[in-house]
């Protein structure tokens, strides 16, 4: 099985998700922003 790359890889995003998270965003709503279902099939 072949590996995704990673989505979150830059210091800016994993702050953004952080404060999205700490804020109380679901995790679909955060990968939302990125144009990224939360979901292993997408």
């Amino acid at each position: 099985m072949k590996q995704r790359p990673r989505i979150y890889d830059s210091d800016t995003q994993k702050a953004l998700m952080w404060e999205r998270w700490k804020q109380g965003w679901t995790l679909h709503e955060i990968g939302k922003l990125f144009d990224r279902a939360h979901s292993p099939h997408n």
